[in-house]
């Protein structure tokens, strides 16, 4: 699926728990359905059992 085109998205919270943040998600997912090649760099909650990469929709999540 790979154009070349690729965008990282740097956010100061975690993506998808407990719920996808919208404006995020909003932004990527438009990027993805253009063909962009999309990750978010998100924190990971201390406590909660989340794996440090996932894929959502086509959005690639990097918990740091």
């Amino acid at each position: 699926m790979s154009s070349g085109k690729s965008v990282v998205m740097l956010l100061g919270d975690d993506f998808i728990y407990p719920y996808p943040d919208p404006r995020v998600y909003k932004e990527a997912k438009t990027l993805v359905d253009k063909q962009y090649e999309v990750s978010v760099v998100c924190w990971h909650k201390r406590g909660k059992n989340l794996p440090a990469s996932e894929e959502y929709e086509g959005i690639k999540i990097h918990r740091i």
